[in-house]
C-alpha cells in the first residue's frame, strides 16, 4: 500500500471513529439530560409519606425519624399523592397549602385525632373584609385534604377555604375528624368555592359567627358535624350568622349534623336575645337538609330565609327539602323572607320531630319585610309540646304572611298528614293552637287536611283574628303513640293515626327510612307503623356478644340500599355488619333522648327495639 492510499485510508477510519464517538455521545447523554429535567408523574392513588413535628428540622429528609419542623417547609415540598403526618405536639404557624393536588392524587394534611394542635394564641391573622383568613388557609387550591388536627384560639376563623383574588375557585377540598376550639368568627368557612366536603368535625365554641358557614358555593357536603355552642355573642355585641349557615350555595346536602349549646351566655349578653341554629338563605337552592339533631336554639332550629334572593338578577332561594330532623327546645321550624323584594318557593318539609317548641313548632312566618313564598308542602310531620320560654302565643303548624302566590294550581301553602299536640309540657306559657292561619284572609291560600290534633285552640294576642284551619281529627298522644312521656313516638296498634292520611307522592319513606305505604294506606305523622312483636329476636345482645345472630349477613353487600336507612350509622349508604357492631357497642347506654344515633327511637336509651330495627334492615340488604 503507497503512503497516499495509507494516508486515506486512516483519513476514512478516522472519519468512522469520530462518527461512531459521537453517536455514542448522543446516545448516552441527549436521554440523561431529558431524563433529568423530566417531571414523572406519580402513578394514581400512589402515596409518599413525610413527617413533621415541632422538634424537627427543616433540613431533615422528612421521614417519621427525621421530620420536619414546620408547616411551611411541607406545604413548599409535597407533590400530589403525598400525605404529611403532622406528630405530636403543638404548632404555632398556620397552615397554608402552596401547592395543588390533583385527582386521585390529593395532598394530605394528617394527625392522629388530638395529638397535633396549631395554637392560634400568638398567630397573627388578617381579618379585612374579604378573603379574610383562617389557621388552616387554602385559596384558589384543588384536591387538599386536612385531617384529625386540633385547632384553636384563632383570632379570625379557624380554617378559611376560598377563592384567590383572581377568581379560581378552591375546589375538591375535604375537611374531616378536626377538633375546633374557640374562633372568633367562623368555625370552617367556605366561600366561592366547589365540590367541597365538610364531614365529622367536632367544632365548640364560636363567639361572633357560625360553627359552619357555606358561602356562594356549589355542590357542598355537611356531614355529622357537632356544633357547640356558635354564635356565643349577640347582635347587641357584634354577632351575627347563625349555628350553621348555607347563604347562596347549590347542590348541597346538611346531613347528621348535631347543633347545641351547653355553655352560659357571657357578661353582657342581651336580655331576650335569640339564636339559630341550622338557616338556609339568601339565594340558595337544591339542597336537602335531613337526619340532623338541633337543640336549644330559641329564635329556630331551622330557618329558611330568601332575604333578597330573586331580586337584581339573583336566583331565588328554591327547591329545599327539609326532612327526618329531630329539633328540641327550639324555636321549631321557621320558613320566612325577611326582605320585600326576596322569592322563597318549592320549599317541602315532612317526617321531621319538632318537641317542646318554642313560639311555633312550624312557620311558614311573616314577618320583617314579608318577602314573597310560593309552593310550600308540610307533610308527616310531628309537632309535639311547647316551651312556657316562647311566652305568648304561637301554633303547632302556622301560616302568618299573606304574602303567597303558587307556581301552579295548588294553592301556596299545603298542609296534610301531621300531628300537632301542641301544649305546654310544664306550667306557664301563653295561648297556643295547633294548625292555623294568622286571619280568615291568609286560610284561603292554604289546604289543610288529613291532620291529627290536640291541645288548645286559642287565639293570641299578636294574632287575636287566628282561623284554625281544615279537616282534621282530635286525639290525645297517650292514644297515638307507645310512650309519649319518653318522646317514643312510634305508633300503637290502636293508633288512629294508621291508614288514616293520604297518600303523598314526594314522601317515599317515614323517619326511620322504611318504605311507605306498607299498609291500604298512608299513616299520619312521622312515623309508619310496625308491628313491633313481629320484629323482636329471640336473641338480646349483650354488650360484648361472642356470637353473631344468624340473621345478621356475614357478606357485606357490594350496593347501597334504594332507600336511605337510619340505622345505616357509618352513613357508607349500606346498612352492614359495621352498622350492627357500632349498635352492639351502644347497647344499653342510657342518656337524654337521642343522645346517640343508635337510639333510633330518641327515649334516651338503646334497648330492644333499636336492635330489631337493626335486625330488620340487615335482613332488607341480604
Amino acid at each position: 500500500m503507497n503512503t497516499k492510499s495509507r494516508r486515506s485510508f486512516f483519513s476514512l477510519r478516522g472519519f468512522f471513529l469520530t462518527f461512531i464517538g459521537i453517536l455514542l455521545f448522543l446516545f448516552i447523554s441527549v436521554p440523561l439530560i431529558f431524563f433529568k429535567n423530566l417531571i414523572i408523574p406519580k402513578v394514581q392513588g400512589a402515596t409518599t409519606y413525610y413527617y413533621v413535628s415541632p422538634n424537627g428540622n427543616d433540613s431533615n429528609p422528612g421521614s417519621q425519624t427525621q421530620p420536619w419542623k414546620t408547616l411551611q417547609k411541607a406545604s413548599a415540598s409535597l407533590l400530589p399523592g403525598d400525605t404529611v403526618v403532622l406528630l405530636t405536639g403543638i404548632y404555632t404557624e398556620k397552615l397554608n397549602p402552596i401547592k395543588s393536588g390533583e385527582s386521585g392524587n390529593y395532598i394530605t394534611y394528617t394527625a392522629t385525632p388530638g395529638t397535633a394542635i396549631i395554637e392560634g394564641s400568638n398567630i397573627i391573622l388578617n381579618s379585612a373584609e374579604g378573603i379574610e383568613d383562617g389557621l388552616v388557609q387554602i385559596i384558589g387550591k384543588k384536591y387538599i385534604k386536612i385531617q384529625g388536627l386540633t385547632l384553636r384560639n384563632s383570632s379570625v376563623n379557624c380554617v378559611n377555604i376560598s377563592s384567590d383574588n383572581s377568581g379560581v375557585k378552591s375546589s375538591y377540598i375535604e375537611i374531616s375528624d378536626l377538633t375546633i376550639q374557640n374562633c372568633k368568627k367562623v368555625g370552617i368557612k367556605v366561600k366561592r368555592s366547589q365540590n367541597i366536603l365538610v364531614k365529622n368535625n367536632s367544632i365548640k365554641h364560636i363567639d361572633y359567627s357560625s360553627g359552619i358557614g357555606i358561602w356562594t358555593s356549589e355542590d357542598v357536603i355537611i356531614d355529622n358535624n357537632v356544633i357547640d355552642t356558635p354564635h356565643w355573642y349577640h347582635e347587641c355585641q357584634g354577632a351575627y350568622e347563625e349555628g350553621l349557615s348555607i347563604a347562596s350555595a347549590n347542590r348541597f346536602e346538611v346531613k347528621n349534623n348535631s347543633l347545641n349549646y351547653t355553655e352560659t351566655p357571657p357578661a353582657g349578653y342581651c336580655s331576650n336575645s335569640q339564636r339559630l341554629g341550622i338557616d338556609i338563605k339568601e339565594s340558595s337552592q337544591n339542597g336537602s337538609v335531613h337526619h340532623n339533631k338541633v337543640l336549644n336554639f330559641d329564635a329556630a332550629g331551622i330557618y329558611v330565609d330568601g332575604w333578597h334572593a330573586g331580586s337584581s338578577g339573583t336566583p331565588t332561594l328554591n327547591h329545599i327539602n327539609i326532612f327526618q330532623n329531630y329539633v328540641q327546645d327550639s324555636g321549631g321550624i321557621r320558613l320566612g323572607c325577611e326582605q320585600a323584594d326576596g322569592i322563597v318557593e318549592y320549599i317541602s318539609v315532612y317526617n321531621n320531630i319538632v318537641v317542646n317548641s318554642y313560639f311555633t313548632g312550624i312557620e311558614v312566618r311573616g314577618a320583617y319585610g314579608d318577602g314573597l313564598r310560593k309552593n310550600i308542602t308540610i307533610y308527616n310531620n310531628l309537632v309535639y309540646g311547647a316551651n312556657p320560654k316562647g311566652g305568648n302565643g304561637g301554633a303547632g303548624i302556622s301560616v302568618t304572611t299573606m304574602n303567597l302566590k303558587s307556581n301552579n294550581s295548588d294553592t301556596p301553602v299545603i298542609v296534610r298528614n301531621n300531628i300537632t299536640q301542641f301544649y305546654f309540657l310544664t306550667t306557664g306559657g301563653g295561648s297556643v293552637g295547633q294548625i292555623r292561619s294568622s286571619n280568615s284572609d291568609v286560610a284561603k291560600l292554604v289546604t289543610t287536611d288529613h291532620n291529627i290534633v290536640f291541645g288548645p285552640q286559642i287565639c293570641s294576642q299578636e294574632y287575636p283574628n287566628c282561623v284554625e284551619l281544615g279537616s282534621r281529627t282530635t286525639e290525645n298522644s297517650t292514644n297515638l303513640f307507645i310512650n309519649p312521656s319518653s318522646f317514643d313516638f312510634r305508633l300503637k296498634a290502636t293508633s288512629p293515626a294508621i291508614n288514616t292520611g293520604i297518600a303523598v307522592s314526594s314522601v317515599l319513606t317515614d323517619y326511620d327510612g322504611v318504605a311507605r305505604p306498607q299498609g291500604s294506606q298512608y299513616d299520619i305523622g312521622p312515623y309508619k307503623y310496625r308491628n313491633e312483636s313481629s320484629l323482636l329476636p329471640t336473641l338480646i345482645p349483650s354488650l360484648q356478644p361472642t356470637n353473631i345472630p344468624m340473621l345478621i349477613p356475614t357478606v357485606i353487600p357490594p350496593t347501597p340500599t334504594s332507600v336511605p336507612l337510619v340505622t345505616d350509622f357509618n352513613h357508607d349508604g349500606v346498612v352492614t355488619i359495621l352498622d350492627y357492631n357500632l349498635l352492639v357497642s351502644s347497647y344499653g347506654r342510657t342518656g337524654i333522648a337521642g343522645f346517640v344515633s343508635e337510639d333510633m327511637n330518641k327515649n334516651g336509651k338503646v334497648d330492644i327495639y333499636d336492635y330489631s330495627r337493626m335486625l330488620e334492615d340487615l335482613e332488607k340488604n341480604r
